[in-house]
């Protein structure tokens, strides 16, 4: 709000001692253009220096003669794959032994016997 009324930030830099840009002299001008060409000389030159054309042979005889052979590659022995495990058999005896032991009886419980929620006494 302040700054509105006072006419926005900016208008007083603390900076500013009332020093305007002065242009560049003629001089300064010239010494940035003179350094513009030599650069771009410097650039024409290395150009030229990497992309220097050879002089052609005069004659195709003159050219050593350069014989290729393209031969396939050997190709690698296959891996040997091994044949799968066979499938182990079931165990399951072909003769049952009988066994000595008596069985088990399950004893019965009276049907005097407690029922929950009762008491005996």
């Amino acid at each position: 709000m302040m700054m509105r009324i006072a006419g926005g930030h900016g208008v007083v830099s603390p900076l500013d001692f009332q020093q305007r840009k002065k242009p560049l002299p003629r001089w300064v001008w010239a010494m940035i253009t003179a350094s513009a060409l030599v650069h771009v000389g410097a650039g024409v030159w290395l150009y030229q220096q990497r992309f220097e054309l050879a002089d052609a042979p005069a004659s195709l005889e003159d050219l050593p003669t350069t014989i290729v052979e393209l031969t396939p590659r050997v190709k690698p022995p296959e891996p040997k794959t091994a044949s799968p495990a066979p499938t182990p058999p079931i165990h399951r005896p072909t003769q049952v032994m009988p066994s000595d032991v008596v069985p088990l009886e399950v004893p019965v419980a009276p049907s005097s016997a407690m029922t929950p929620g009762r008491s005996s006494t």
